[in-house]
């Protein structure tokens, strides 16, 4: 899902179903421009997920962090790192982008921009284990 309009639509119908919003993890938020999509999904209970994170998007990543933390969501924040190799368009062709770059890099720029090691392990650790959680 990676239009905020298709996360409000789950998220009417999770709440015609009697659900929490928190059953939602808006995946690809970060490819939603619209940032007040952000705030609409997660003032309705749904988890944000930033997962585009790469070299060419730290910068962005780390605006939109900012901006979802300064309005008091950084409980339901989830990052990730969608990665790998596969195209529809040229499956065998692409060099294939490794799985670490999250941890091995986007960690530290993030400290280096001020976020402390208990927020980090808020978002890398704590969010999850919440989000994945069965009731």
């Amino acid at each position: 899902m990676e239009s905020g309009k298709t996360a409000m639509l789950v998220l009417n119908i999770l709440e015609e179903e009697g659900l929490k919003g928190s059953r939602l993890i808006f995946v690809h938020a970060d490819s939603e421009e619209i940032l007040e999509y952000h705030l609409k999904a997660a003032r309705r209970g749904a988890w944000i997920e930033y997962d585009r994170i790469n070299q060419q998007t730290a910068d962005r990543t780390l605006k939109l962090i900012k901006f979802i933390v300064e309005h008091g969501f950084e409980n339901q924040l989830l990052l990730s790192q969608d990665s790998g190799w596969y195209s529809i368009d040229n499956a065998r062709g692409r060099t294939i982008r490794g799985y670490d770059y999250l941890v091995k890099s986007f960690i530290p720029l993030m400290q280096k921009r001020g976020f402390n090691q208990n927020f980090i392990n808020k978002i890398v650790k704590n969010n999850p284990a919440s989000a994945f959680q069965i009731e």
